[in-house]
């Protein structure tokens, strides 16, 4: 009898015993998982605000902010959080505010409005036929703006408002227009047919290079490198061109581009790229980085917005991982120039809408639905000559110009 008893025990013992292994296992994972989310560049602090912000912010080289908001409004904050001033919204926009010169800020409408604030506030002007939420307006040094408009064609407008040129292209699809080191803009788009390209014009709105893509463009950078004016992603490769609009590259990409290539000095391209059932920060003929390794269920990590380049080379992106038998993890990725990956997570596990630099190196981060910015330490700071180039939107608005204005 006793005999039975201790035999029918030696199951219970060992179903203890495994069950208090797993338990362990889980914990010791869970502890590797959260020192995973180590980042050097760290949270160094959080603004509280009476509002949502939403989208991407813009920041001024004085360290203005200006963002938009879940209330329809378009305030400027100081570095520190103070509010500067608050307007209310003349109608829906992008929320993308894009910092024309010292004395200008534009917000792009969603119904083809187009909206010029000066840094106080005022709305200078409001121009009824300009382009929409599928093309932001970029700048040169005058302060003149450009865009592809709702129609697919090309149009330049004065820094104050007034109608310029406008070059029809019919590219009324994924489309969009920067401004190269060179002076000239580089576009992109597709038409109604299925034909896609890329081309390069002078600011006179006289279009000169169209070369053919065999895949819808994605994004647009400019190029830091010498004899190169900036690349296009496109399908599972980047193409970049030179100011005769002659291709100096062609690179293969592991995935589909889901960015705009960010191009750098020594030459490598990173580029977000759907790879599966994740979005992985790939470098165009080297690896690629997960934000988080899959949960258990299977559910891949993914990175979400970026990427941008930061003051000391470091690369930034939002992350964000987890499953439904998973943590879920929401945050900032960085990649360190010696190829080593840091990740900040967000307290609440929110997921960021917008992501930008400020002209000290540090990282501003909007999450959706939440009342707060948030504040990252990154990299030195007080080298103000600097101008966070290449990066998607350019510098200021589109353009690798520094500021005149700043020192």
């Amino acid at each position: 009898m006793a005999k039975d008893n201790h035999g029918r025990g030696r199951p219970v013992l060992f179903l203890g015993v495994a069950l208090s292994a797993f338990a362990l296992a889980w914990a010791v994972m869970g502890l590797r998982t959260r020192a995973r989310l180590s980042l050097e560049n760290h949270l160094a602090r959080n603004l509280p605000l009476p509002f949502q912000p939403v989208g991407r912010p813009a920041v001024h080289p004085d360290g203005t902010m200006f963002v938009v908001t879940a209330q329809k409004q378009f305030v400027a904050m100081s570095p520190k959080g103070t509010i500067l001033w608050n307007k209310g919204l003349p109608g829906p926009v992008v929320p993308q505010p894009v910092v024309v010169s010292s004395t200008l800020v534009v917000l792009q409408g969603v119904g083809g409005a187009m909206y010029g604030y000066s840094l106080g506030g005022e709305l200078k002007f409001t121009v009824e036929d300009g382009g929409d939420e599928g093309s932001l307006p970029c700048a040169d040094d005058r302060g003149a703006l450009y865009l592809m408009d709702r129609r697919g064609a090309l149009a330049g407008f004065l820094a104050d408002g007034q109608a310029g040129f406008r070059t029809s292209l019919g590219l009324t699809r994924d489309r969009q227009v920067v401004i190269a080191a060179t002076g000239q803009l580089l576009g992109m788009g597709s038409d109604e047919k299925g034909r896609h390209e890329v081309f390069l014009a002078e600011r006179s709105g006289l279009v000169g290079t169209r070369l053919s893509l065999e895949a819808a463009p994605v994004g647009l950078s400019i190029s830091p490198r010498g004899g190169e004016v900036g690349a296009v992603s496109s399908g599972a490769e980047v193409v970049a061109l030179d100011r005769a609009g002659v291709v100096t590259r062609r690179l293969a990409l592991p995935g589909a581009a889901r960015s705009a290539p960010l191009l750098m000095a020594d030459g490598a391209v990173y580029v977000l790229v759907q790879r599966g059932a994740s979005v992985d920060l790939c470098r165009a003929g080297g690896g690629c980085t997960a934000a988080l390794e899959a949960g258990q269920d299977g559910a891949g990590a993914g990175l979400i917005a970026g990427p941008l380049l930061g003051q000391d080379g470091r690369i930034y992106t939002a992350f964000s991982s987890g499953g439904r038998f998973s943590a879920m993890h929401q945050g900032v990725l960085s990649v360190q120039p010696d190829g080593r990956v840091f990740r900040q997570e967000l307290p609440g596990a929110v997921a960021l809408s917008g992501l930008t630099l400020q002209w000290g190196g540090g990282v501003v981060a909007i999450a959706s639905g939440e009342r707060y910015l948030w504040l990252l330490e990154g990299g030195t700071e007080g080298d103000h000559s600097w101008h966070p180039w290449p990066m998607p939107g350019g510098n200021p608005a589109g353009s690798s110009r520094p500021w005149p204005e700043h020192p």
